[in-house]
C-alpha cells in the first residue's frame, strides 16, 4: 500500500472513530469521554479530514461543554507530558540497544500525539485548553528538541505515528515527522565517522578540505559547490549521513527543497497538492522534467537531473498545490 493510500485509510478510520465517540456522548457525559471525543476529532483532522466532513461530530461537542471537560486535569492528562519528555530523553541519552527502550519511546510519543490531537479537536469546536496544559506541551517540546536527532533511532515507531499525519499538519507533529524518513541506524554513523577521521589523517583531509573561493553562482551545481566550500565541516555531516549529503536549497511552511549529491533534487511538500498532480522542474534549456514520488514517504518527490541541467542556468520548480500553483527559482535569487 502506498503512503497516500495508507493515509486515506487511516483518515477514514479516524473519522469513523470520531463519529462513534460523538454518538456515545449522552446528556452530562463524563469529562474523560468528552476529551476522548475531542482527541478522536483531532486525530481525524491530523489525518487530513476536512471540517465539513466532521461537521456532525463537532456539532455534538458544544464549546462550553468541551471547555469545561478540558479544564478537568484528570480528564485532560497533559501533565503526563512531563513524564513522556523524561522518557524520551532517557532513551536518547542511554546510548545502548534502541530495542531496550522501544516500549517507553512508543508510549511517550503516543502521549505527545494524544495531546496534539486534543488541541486540534479543541480548535475545531472552539473550545479552550487551559494555559497550564499548554505549558506542559511547550515544556515537553523544548526538552525534547535537542535530542530529536537521537530519536531517529526509533524511526520505525515514529513512522507508524507519522503515517497518520497529513502534510499540512506535519509541522505540529515534528516530534514524529521530522527526519522520519532517515534510516534508524543513521545516528550511529556520526560517532563512527568521527572515530575514523581521528584515526586516519587522509580521511580528515577528505572530509574537511581547505575551502576554495566560492565560484559565481549561476547554476544549481555552482550553488552546491559554493555552499559546501563555505562549510568545511559539512563534509563530516555528508559522510555521517545516510542521505548522501543533503543540502537544503530553500524551505518554507509549504515546501522544502534539498539537493542530494550533485544532481538529485528532492522536494518535500507540506501542503495538499492538486488532485493527481506532482511537482516538475523546468531546466534553463526549457525542458520540463516531472518529479517522481519517493516510495514509503508522503509528499516527497525527487528527480535525477543530468549534469548539464545542474550546471546550466537556474531551474524553475513548479508545485501544483490545491490552493494554487507556486513556482520557485532554484537556486533562489541572491543566494550565493
Amino acid at each position: 500500500m502506498s503512503a497516500r493510500a495508507l493515509l486515506e485509510a487511516l483518515r477514514a478510520r479516524a473519522v469513523a472513530e470520531a463519529e462513534q465517540r460523538a454518538r456515545d456522548l449522552e446528556g452530562a457525559a463524563p469529562a474523560a469521554d468528552v476529551v476522548a471525543a475531542l482527541e478522536a476529532v483531532g486525530a481525524a483532522r491530523a489525518a487530513g479530514a476536512s471540517p465539513d466532513s466532521l461537521s456532525r461530530v463537532s456539532a455534538a461537542l458544544e464549546p462550553g461543554v468541551a471547555s469545561r471537560a478540558l479544564a478537568d486535569d484528570a480528564a485532560l492528562g497533559f501533565d503526563a507530558l512531563e513524564e513522556a519528555a523524561l522518557a524520551l530523553l532517557a532513551a536518547a541519552l542511554a546510548g545502548d540497544d534502541p530495542g531496550e527502550h522501544e516500549a517507553a519511546v512508543r508510549g511517550a510519543l503516543a502521549a505527545r500525539a494524544r495531546a496534539e490531537n486534543v488541541r486540534l479537536g479543541a480548535e475545531l469546536v472552539g473550545a479552550r485548553i487551559p494555559d497550564l496544559a499548554l505549558a506542559f506541551v511547550i515544556a515537553h517540546d523544548e526538552l525534547v528538541a535537542p535530542a530529536l536527532a537521537r530519536l531517529t533511532a526509533w524511526n520505525d515507531a515514529r513512522g507508524e505515528l507519522a503515517a497518520a499525519i497529513a502534510p499540512e499538519h506535519r509541522a505540529r507533529f515534528a516530534f514524529v515527522t521530522k527526519a522520519v524518513h532517515v534510516a534508524p541506524s543513521a545516528i550511529a554513523h556520526v560517532a563512527a565517522i568521527a572515530e575514523l577521521a581521528r584515526a586516519f589523517p587522509e580521511v580528515r583531509e577528505r572530509l574537511a578540505p581547505v575551502p576554495a573561493a566560492p565560484p559565481q553562482v549561476t547554476s544549481l551545481a555552482a550553488w552546491a559547490k559554493a555552499r559546501r566550500a563555505r562549510a568545511a565541516d559539512a563534509r563530516i555531516a555528508v559522510a555521517a549521513s545516510t542521505d548522501s549529503g543533503a543540502l537544503t536549497v530553500l524551505a518554507s511552511d509549504q515546501v522544502e527543497v534539498s539537493l542530494r549529491g550533485d544532481a538529485t533534487l528532492v522536494v518535500d511538500v507540506h501542503a495538499p497538492l492538486a488532485e493527481g498532480a506532482s511537482p516538475s522542474v523546468t531546466t534553463a534549456a526549457g525542458r520540463v522534467v516531472p518529479m517522481a514520488p519517493v516510495p514509503r514517504t508522503l509528499g516527497r518527490f525527487r528527480v535525477d537531473l543530468d549534469d548539464r541541467d545542474a550546471a546550466g542556468g537556474p531551474l524553475t520548480l513548479a508545485i501544483p498545490l490545491e490552493a494554487g500553483a507556486i513556482t520557485l527559482r532554484v537556486p533562489p535569487d541572491g543566494d550565493e
